[in-house]
């Protein structure tokens, strides 16, 4: 083939490839103010992105409308607060679980916010951590143990010999650090429905505040 060749072809669409998600970025920014330029009472932030073409004035907004559905007194200071859903298959949240230092306050959401006094929860225990099982059924993580709370409110109860200072789950799986630098590994059991204790592992050092399900090797 010679220098002088012309070598044309027709392009076509990708076979192995498939676009699953796409990303909007701002790169490049070529320039940036920051202003209220619309006089909404919170600064805007204007950038121009982009070259030739593929140019465009971007406009940010620091956070997201809110719309007061409802509201609710609480008796306290809370130290932590969980959404649930009732069931793995519904498409929003409908419990708000709030903890305190010695109690626990169940919220159902709806057209109004009302307390719950049937949940299944110990509102007499802080809580630690709350979560929803793929069974639909819900786990309770105090100072002391897993309360693993059936759909017909029915618990099970799984007590520790140690403190537990901080846990995390998914759908299928429950880890809780001990204060004794221990980890304990949980799973839920999809013939018997009951939490089994899968593994249990002594640290070198001090467990804090993260733990990372699949680190347990």
């Amino acid at each position: 083939m010679k220098v002088t060749d012309i070598v044309s072809f027709n392009p076509r669409k990708l076979k192995n490839l498939f676009l699953i998600e796409e990303i909007p970025s701002l790169s490049c920014i070529n320039d940036m103010i920051v202003e209220d330029l619309v006089n909404e009472g919170a600064p805007q932030i204007y950038m121009t992105c982009g070259r030739s073409s593929r140019s465009s004035l971007r406009i940010l907004r620091h956070g997201l409308q809110v719309n007061e559905m409802a509201s609710s007194l609480l008796p306290g200071k809370p130290i932590a607060i969980w959404t649930l859903k009732a069931n793995m298959t519904d498409e929003f949240d409908k419990y708000v679980v709030v903890s305190f230092t010695s109690a626990t306050l169940v919220l159902s959401v709806g057209e109004k916010v009302s307390e719950v006094k049937d949940s299944g929860f110990d509102l007499k225990k802080p809580s630690l951590h709350v979560g929803l099982m793929e069974d639909s059924t819900f786990i309770q993580v105090y100072p002391n143990g897993i309360i693993h709370i059936k759909s017909d409110k029915k618990r099970n109860l799984y007590q520790t010999n140690s403190k537990i200072l901080c846990a995390c789950s998914n759908s299928r799986q429950i880890v809780v650090a001990l204060q004794d630098k221990e980890i304990m590994y949980f799973e839920l059991d999809s013939t018997t429905g009951a939490l089994n204790t899968v593994e249990k592992k002594v640290l070198d050092s001090d467990v804090w505040y993260e733990i990372i399900l699949g680190h347990m090797s």
